[in-house]
Order: C-alpha cells, then sequence, then structure tokens
C-alpha cells in the first residue's frame, strides 16, 4: 500500500481547509493534512511534518502565502506549491506563477485541484529526477545521456552565436523536428518572425551580461505549423580559462498552463463584463444598456460588430433592437425596417431557425446567404446566439469580423452576455410591470368607495392590529388613518366583539375560509350603523377586510318594507289583485286575492307565470290588451289599462279592470318589469248592462219622456218626446208637471193627448 500523500495547508478558515481534504479525498487521493496559519508554525511544518505539497491561501491574518513561497524556495524550489483562494486578480495570478507556484485554483473551483495537485506532484517528480540527473551527469556522461534522452523535457546547448550543438530526443516530441535537423540552426529558427527578433535581443543582451536566465516565455512553431508554448532556463558555458562558449539548458513546454491562464484572464473578464451589465442597467435605458452589454461582447471577443435582435411570440418575425454603437459609427449605414419575417432573414437567423448558436469563419462563401442590402457592415466572421426561455428563442444576439477565427471560448462569452442582457431587460421590465400594477393597485385601494383594511394578527389570532386602511375607512368611520395604523382593532372600535365581527374574523383567520357577513349593526360610544364585510386571509397570515356602510341601504330597506306593508294593506283594502310581471323571461306573481277573485287558491297555481294569465283571458280581448301593453312599452302611454274578462274556476266570466305600468326598463329602453292589480269589475259592468237596458227602453218608448233640473231647465227628452213637442208647439203651450222630489232632478213624462 503506497504511503499517504502529506498535504500541508496554509489557511486560517477551519472549514475551507476541511472542505479542501474532503474534496481532494473524494477524488480518489490518499492524503493525510495539517493545517497552519501562523509563520512560526509553517516553518516548523516544513522541518517536522515534511509535506509532499503546500495548499496555500493568498491572504492571512498574520501570514501571506507570497511570503510562505518565498520560504518555500529557499528551501526547496521543486516542492508542489498551489495557491487556493477565493479571489484573485489576473495580474496577481499570473505574477504568483511566474514567481514558482505552481498552480492557482479559486475556492469556489475546486474541481481543477485533483488535477492540478496531480499535475504538480508530476511536475515536482520530474523535477528531483532532473536534479538526479544533473548529479549523475557530473558523475558519468553515460549517465547524463541516458537521463537527458529519457527526460521529458527538452535539453538543449548553444554555441555564443545561438546556434544548437545539442539537442535532445524531447525535440521530436515537441516540435515534431529530430535532433539532428535541429543541430547548427540557430535558436530563432523555429519561431515566427516576430517572436524570433524578440527573443535574439534577449538572447543578445544575457550574453551580454554573461548570466543565468530562467523562465523565459517564447512561443515556437511545430513541424506541423501549430504554435508550442515554452518555458526556457539556462546557464553559461565557460572555458577553462572563462571564455563563454555558450549556454546550457532546458525548455518546458507551458502550453497547456498558458491556456489555463488565458482561459482565467477571459474568465475574469467575463467576471467583469458580467458584473458591469447590472450597473449600466442602474443608469441607462433600455436600448443604451443593450448597447453596452454589445460593446463588452465585442471586447471579449475582439470583435468590430454587434447586433441584438427580440423575437416575437410566434416565433415567424424578429425586431431589430440596436447595433453597438462602434457599428453605427463606423461600419453600417443601411436603412432597415424594425419589424420583419425570419424567412427573410439571413443566414446569421440560424440561431433561430436552429436553436443554437452558428458561426461562420468564412462568411463569404458561406452558402444559403441571402446578401446584405447597401450601407450594411461587411461581413466576414460571425457568430449569432440564440437566448431561450424555455422551448422558445426570446433574443438573437451577434458579434462580426474578429480578425481571427472565432473559437468555442468566443461563442461561450456572446452567449454568457446575450442570457445576460436578456435577464436583466426582462426583470426590468417585470420590475416595470409590476410598479406599474402596485400603482394602479394602489389607485383602487385609495378610490374604492367600500372601505379596505388589513390587520396583523397576534396572540394567534385573538386579536388584529391596523396595517393598512383606505380613504373610504377614514371617510366611514370618521377617523384619520393615523389614528388606526397600528393599534388594536378592539381599541380603535370596542364594539367589534358585542356586534359579532372578532369572531368571524377570528374564525376566517384561523381556517383561511373566507366569508361573506350579511349587514351587521355596530355601536360604540362614538359610532354606530349598519356594515356589510367580506373577510379573508392573505397567504402570509395577514386579514383582510372589504366592507361597505349600508346604513342608508338599512334605513331605505325599513322604508320600503313599510311602504310595501301599506301597499299590502291598502291593496287589501281596496280588494284588488296584485301582479308583477318579468317581461323577458315571463315569469309573474300574483298575491292571493287575485287567485279568489278567479276562485282558487294561489298555491292551486303555482308555479305562476305569464301562461297563467293567458290561459284564464277571453280569445276576444286579447287583441285589444296587445294593442294597449304595445302603446305603453313604446313609452306611448304613461300607463297601461285595459278592461277584460277572466275566466272563472267554476267557468263564468269576470270582467277585470287591468292596469300596470312599466318599472324597470334595460339600458335600450325594453321594458324588464311591469306590476300592476286587476280590479273585479263584473258587478260594475251588470249595472251598465242593465242601464244601457234601461237607455234603450227609454229612447225607443212612444211615450214622451223629459228630465229637466231643479230650474225647470230640461237635461233630456227622448226622441217620443221631440217629435211631439215639435208638432203641437204652435197650438198649445205645453205644461209639464214634475214627478220627482223637490229639491232633485224631476223627471215626467206625456202622452201624445198632453195629459201626464
Amino acid at each position: 500500500m503506497t504511503e499517504p500523500l502529506r498535504i500541508l495547508l496554509l489557511e486560517d478558515h477551519p472549514t475551507d481547509a476541511e472542505l479542501i481534504a474532503r474534496f481532494l479525498k473524494k477524488s480518489g487521493l490518499n492524503l493525510i493534512t495539517l493545517r497552519v496559519d501562523q509563520h512560526d508554525s509553517f516553518v516548523n511544518a516544513l522541518n517536522d511534518f515534511c509535506p509532499d505539497a503546500i495548499l496555500a491561501d493568498y491572504s492571512l491574518p498574520h501570514f501571506d502565502g507570497v511570503q510562505a513561497l518565498n520560504l518555500v524556495r529557499e528551501r526547496d524550489p521543486d516542492l508542489p506549491f498551489i495557491f487556493v483562494t477565493g479571489a484573485l486578480g489576473e495580474e496577481g495570478a499570473v505574477e504568483l506563477l511566474c514567481n514558482g507556484a505552481n498552480d492557482y485554483v479559486l475556492k469556489h473551483l475546486l474541481t481543477r485541484l485533483p488535477m492540478a495537485l496531480e499535475r504538480a506532484l508530476e511536475t515536482a517528480r520530474r523535477q528531483k529526477a532532473l536534479h538526479r540527473t544533473e548529479q549523475s551527469l557530473r558523475d558519468s556522461e553515460e549517465r547524463f545521456r541516458a537521463i537527458v534522452e529519457t527526460t521529458l523535457d527538452w535539453i538543449w546547448e548553444v554555441d555564443v552565436a545561438g546556434c544548437y550543438t545539442y539537442v535532445s530526443p524531447a525535440s521530436q516530441r515537441l516540435l515534431g523536428y529530430a535532433p539532428e535537423e535541429m543541430l547548427g540552426q540557430h535558436l530563432t529558427a523555429f519561431m515566427l518572425p516576430a517572436e524570433a527578433v524578440r527573443i535574439a535581443a534577449r538572447f543578445a543582451e544575457i550574453t551580454a551580461k554573461r548570466e543565468s536566465f530562467s523562465l523565459l516565455e517564447n512561443t515556437c512553431v511545430h513541424r506541423d505549423g501549430t504554435l508550442i508554448e515554452m518555458e526556457t532556463s539556462g546557464i553559461p558555458i565557460f572555458s577553462a580559462d572563462g571564455q563563454l562558449l555558450g549556454y546550457r539548458g532546458i525548455d518546458r513546454e507551458i502550453t497547456e498552463r498558458k491556456r489555463q491562464v488565458a482561459m482565467l484572464q477571459l474568465q475574469a473578464r467575463r467576471a467583469s463584463a458580467l458584473l458591469e451589465l447590472p450597473r449600466a442597467a442602474e443608469r441607462l435605458d433600455e436600448a443604451e444598456f443593450m448597447q453596452v452589454g454589445q460593446e463588452l461582447a465585442e471586447e471579449l471577443t475582439e470583435s468590430r460588430i454587434a447586433f441584438i435582435h427580440f423575437v416575437n411570440d410566434d416565433q415567424e418575425t424578429i425586431e431589430l433592437v440596436t447595433w453597438s454603437r462602434r457599428t453605427l459609427e463606423s461600419y453600417c449605414q443601411a436603412a432597415f425596417d424594425r419589424h420583419y419575417p425570419i424567412s427573410q432573414a439571413g443566414i446569421w437567423a440560424d440561431a433561430l431557425r436552429n436553436r443554437m448558436p452558428v458561426v461562420f469563419n468564412d462568411y463569404a462563401t458561406a452558402s444559403y446567404k441571402h446578401g446584405l442590402p447597401e450601407g450594411h457592415a461587411e461581413l466576414t466572421r460571425l457568430i449569432s446566439v440564440p437566448v431561450m426561455e424555455g422551448d422558445r428563442v426570446r433574443m438573437i444576439a451577434g458579434v462580426g469580423n474578429k480578425d481571427s477565427l472565432y473559437t468555442e471560448l468566443d461563442v461561450e462569452s456572446v452567449q454568457l452576455i446575450a442570457n445576460e442582457i436578456w435577464r436583466i431587460v426582462r426583470q426590468r421590465r417585470a420590475e416595470q410591470a409590476l410598479r406599474e400594477s402596485e400603482e394602479r393597485f394602489h389607485a383602487l385601494f385609495e378610490n374604492m368607495r367600500n372601505g379596505v383594511c388589513v390587520y396583523d394578527a397576534s396572540d394567534d389570532g385573538l386579536e388584529f392590529y391596523f396595517r393598512d386602511a383606505n380613504h373610504a375607512v377614514e371617510r366611514i368611520e370618521q377617523l384619520t388613518r393615523s389614528a388606526m395604523l397600528g393599534k388594536p382593532v378592539t381599541e380603535v372600535f370596542p364594539g367589534i366583539a358585542a356586534s359579532g365581527l372578532l369572531a368571524v374574523w377570528q374564525r376566517v383567520w384561523r381556517t383561511g375560509q373566507s366569508e361573506d357577513m350579511p349587514p351587521t349593526f355596530y355601536q360604540d360610544e362614538r359610532i354606530s350603523g349598519w356594515r356589510e364585510n367580506f373577510i379573508y386571509r392573505l397567504p402570509h397570515g395577514e386579514l383582510v377586510t372589504v366592507y361597505a356602510d349600508v346604513t342608508e341601504r338599512k334605513a331605505l330597506e325599513r322604508a320600503l318594507e313599510e311602504s310595501r306593508e301599506r301597499l299590502t294593506l291598502a291593496l287589501e283594502g281596496s280588494d284588488m289583485g296584485m301582479w308583477d310581471w318579468q317581461v323577458q323571461t315571463g315569469k309573474t306573481q300574483f298575491n292571493e286575492r287575485w287567485a279568489e277573485m278567479l276562485g282558487y287558491t294561489l298555491a292551486e297555481l303555482q308555479p305562476t307565470t305569464l301562461q297563467t294569465w293567458l290561459d284564464r283571458c277571453h280569445a276576444d280581448d286579447l287583441e285589444l290588451v296587445n294593442k294597449k301593453l304595445d302603446e305603453h312599452f313604446q313609452g306611448l302611454t304613461s300607463h297601461y289599462e285595459c278592461e277584460l274578462r277572466l275566466r272563472h274556476k267554476d267557468g263564468h266570466w269576470l270582467w277585470v279592470l287591468d292596469r300596470g305600468k312599466v318599472v324597470v326598463r334595460d339600458e335600450n329602453g325594453q321594458p324588464l318589469r311591469m306590476a300592476g292589480t286587476h280590479l273585479d269589475i263584473s258587478a260594475r259592468k251588470r249595472v251598465d248592462e242593465e242601464l244601457r237596458k234601461l237607455s234603450l227602453a227609454v229612447e225607443q218608448s212612444p211615450t214622451s219622456i223629459v228630465i229637466t233640473d231643479l230650474n225647470a231647465q230640461i237635461e233630456y227628452a227622448n226622441p217620443a218626446f221631440t217629435r211631439f213637442l215639435v208638432t203641437r208647439s204652435k197650438k198649445r203651450i205645453i205644461k209639464i208637471r214634475a214627478f220627482s222630489n223637490p229639491g232633485t232632478r224631476r223627471a215626467g213624462c206625456m202622452t201624445n193627448s198632453g195629459r201626464h
């Protein structure tokens, strides 16, 4: 069984140290740890604990990681030393790596720690092997060559002119060239021109000072064209007489490390951009904010143009929101429609069509492109990414015209910025909608005619304290809001328990079931009146009452009831039947007297409708009834009145005086409700008939009949009298003797002979 790794933790937070140790163990490493946070304890641990590796926080209250790194490198330049800290700028991180730290891991990205530790341990093992090799080289050239040929680093020697005199076999693996291909070549022969000039100048400085150098970073070109990042260290070679012969050194590939450093720097720039967006949103409007976001995307990807489109809900049409300022100022003067269908959009809209990012590193040769309108920015390269919300694309963002090829890192950067732009835009819009909703609610709350109170419960729902009240409460209760807020309801309204309201509130708060409370009379020494309440409980426990002062309504209801009682008594005294007709539905109500007039009890006729009346109405009277009703419905008469016949239960016909009036009409003037009375006029009709018969007899009588008033003035004379008067008036004076009692009308009759 292998010995456990001995890990020295320079950490002032025990919980962080425990988390790091647990994370390493979880990754499969067998280790034991020791935590220190002071200078002396750190030095003692180096001597006594003999760590295999050191994991150090950057900053501690009484000691720091940089001091610890210097102490370790003075003792052991190869002991693995990794910074594990919460926050560190990219410049600081690069400086630490350059000063000898093996790696750098953020505490919130511990997933890199196991790999970084293993790589550092591996590097330490390599360094120790190299030192053993160097020791062996002093003992034996053969041993030197054997070790050199097996090391992973590239060992070399150059003369004072900088041409290779020895190249280890590692050159084949690192650069793709065999040692013999590199012998005699200048050390800059495998670099790009600009890099070759820089390194040649630096080598000239080094040789002029005849000094050692270390950790000189440079970029070589692999045989296949790939750029290889190298870290070079060397020492001068002197002849016995002190003449500089050249340099011997070692190159180590740091491409991965450089990539990681570049990634750290990119992540730091991304983090800075993502932090800048919320700050920009606080001070700018929506369009200006999105332009700032586009500029950040341009900066992160080294692009020259940027754009944003919103996608409408139909997922078929898009809206150009804005181009970046740089695009508008320097690249694009094309006229455009802000709204247009996706079918007219170019290949950049494939991000919407395919619902995934698209990259075109050679736009000129891309198929299916629609071409660009006059004045549009020229496109050489392009990234377009969708911003998704569920299964819908809400926004498309893109950048273009980077000098070099776009990479996956560029796509990630644009996607991060675009997602954050949309998140903030959506949040701003939601906050604006919420503000508008709150304003509407507040206006509604304050302008409601009904009183609204919000209460906080205490004592497990036994007491309630005023939290808020609208203006209507002040008007109804004749109290200011300040006189109520924060006070218990039993103090402000001492009669609430006696009225029964408090018990209902307590029940609603306890059960969570809302209740609609009928009008309840409230009274205390200050105020009294009828209140109609609706009570409910909010999710967070507040109690809300919405109520109306119905004191006036109750008074009107009492007055109406009294009026109804008087009307009922009057109808009963007048021996009239009453009816109430819902015109649109046909539903009709009758009183008991109406049924009695027809020989029924009201129960026998239930349910009563208009048909109940129609079934008993004489068919010959319906035409006149309908005519009279139509005239009243059209407003031609102030009321409806008609004499008609209704069939009695025993089959005979009653004459009825039917009178009524429309009492409710709709907004178009159409009748909704009509009420009226039926008066039995059968007796009057019989008298009228008898009078009609008597009148007919008088009119047709051969006997002269005349009626005079008290002053002997003729009021009526039948035709017989008129004929008699005409034929006899010239021959004699006619005397009429009254046969009625004194003081009344006088009636008389006269025969043709003139006697009475």
